[in-house]
């Protein structure tokens, strides 16, 4: 019986926005836990082929995919891009490397 009366004691400065708080709490933890383990379950990657990845609209596309706005901002990407113009291609290839996107797995050009 007195585990019983501690208890109630407790109870009794136990309120309804505290129970509340450690909820929230609970579920926010949970949410940010789910967060994380989505980043440790990636996808394969998809080979995606721009050809004109130079001209102005691959030049704007390229990104765009590399960045995820595309595929989905969990979905790994391997870029084949293709032009004409081997030197401006170059130029596109060191801008993708120089960004650093986490979702470009790869590239050939």
């Amino acid at each position: 019986m007195d585990v019983f009366r501690e208890l109630m004691a407790y109870l009794d400065h136990v309120t309804l926005q505290s129970i509340l708080v450690v909820l929230g709490c609970i579920c926010l933890s949970w949410k940010i836990i789910e967060h994380m383990w989505s980043f440790l379950k990636l996808k394969e990657p998809v080979r995606v082929l721009v050809t004109g990845a130079a001209g102005q609209i691959g030049y704007a596309l390229v990104p765009m995919i590399a960045r995820g706005v595309m595929l989905g901002p969990d979905q790994p990407v391997i870029l084949h891009i293709l032009d004409i113009l081997a030197d401006a291609l170059k130029g596109v290839e060191m801008e993708l490397i120089d960004s650093a996107f986490p979702l470009l797995k790869g590239m050939s050009v």
